[in-house]
């Protein structure tokens, strides 16, 4: 028996505001309240619809747009500014790319386009275990290069798909996340990705696992985050859109306004904190 979304993720954020370590990243020097110990979460997907907070308003043209922009491939954010601007700060001086942009990473970055090649792997052979997609260069990445830092160095790092039961599963691996402002963007994104993944081959949607190695709130969020949980979940939930990933490819515009038609159809909750931060 699995809990919803919204009932994980409530006990998530309030465990790490009211109980968690505190901490003052030497990188960043910014202040956290941290879980200290990885944690998870498991979805499920089966009924077709977007897994949100419940705590708080969501945006999920965001999570849409991001997966658009991410499925295209491309290191530009120019297409991705009319739905959302928190790339922004992680583009390249001088230029609107991300160098570690995730699209870029699965389709180009490794020689070989880890989307459609898991896509051909599956179709194949729908038993497949070996289906994994990577968004981290360990010959670049972390700690070896130090000497050279990026804007951006992917938190989501990779994760798999295989197919069981005729449903298609998701596991992705979150090396550090902010739970608070980020997590929920996170969940929505990748159940969408497990949505154009299920559709693409002809499958029903399973399960969305999350692992978390690194959870944490940021210290300039904990108000906020205490409010949330005052303001009490309402989980009304969009329909997915049932898109491939050809067709998302075809017309990411069409993509993000059919997710909007299906957000526009649900009630949101009225707590909307920071509106400009956890867009």
């Amino acid at each position: 028996m699995y809990q919803e979304f919204h009932v994980t993720y409530r006990q998530l954020v309030e465990s790490i505001v009211r109980g968690g370590m505190m901490e003052k990243n030497e990188r960043t020097g910014e202040g956290i309240r941290m879980l200290g110990c990885p944690a998870s979460l498991m979805v499920d997907m089966q009924a077709g619809r977007l897994p949100v907070p419940g705590n708080r308003k969501a945006y999920p043209v965001t999570a849409a747009a991001e997966i658009a922009w991410m499925l295209s491939g491309e290191k530009s954010t120019a297409w991705l500014r009319q739905y959302c601007k928190i790339w922004d700060k992680f583009v390249e001086p001088g230029t609107d790319e991300v160098v570690n942009a995730y699209g870029y990473m699965w389709r180009h970055h490794f020689g070989r386009d880890q989307i459609q090649f898991a896509v051909d792997a599956l179709r194949e052979n729908p038993t497949d275990r070996q289906v994994y997609i990577t968004a981290w260069d360990p010959s670049r990445d972390g700690l070896g290069d130090m000497d050279s830092p990026k804007a951006n160095v992917a938190c989501p790092v990779g994760f798999s798909v295989n197919i069981t039961r005729g449903n298609l599963n998701l596991a992705v691996f979150i090396r550090s996340s902010d739970v608070f402002v980020g997590l929920p963007y996170d969940v929505m994104g990748y159940a969408l990705l497990l949505d154009a993944f299920a559709v693409t081959l002809d499958k029903g949607p399973g399960f969305l696992h999350v692992t978390l190695a690194h959870p944490h709130v940021y210290e300039i969020h904990v108000e906020d985050a205490f409010k949330s949980l005052e303001a009490g979940p309402r989980v009304d939930k969009p329909e997915m859109p049932g898109w491939s990933i050809v067709q998302i490819e075809r017309d990411p515009d069409g993509y993000v306004a059919a997710m909007k038609e299906a957000a526009d159809a649900v009630r949101w909750p009225e707590f909307n904190p920071r509106p400009e931060v956890v867009q």
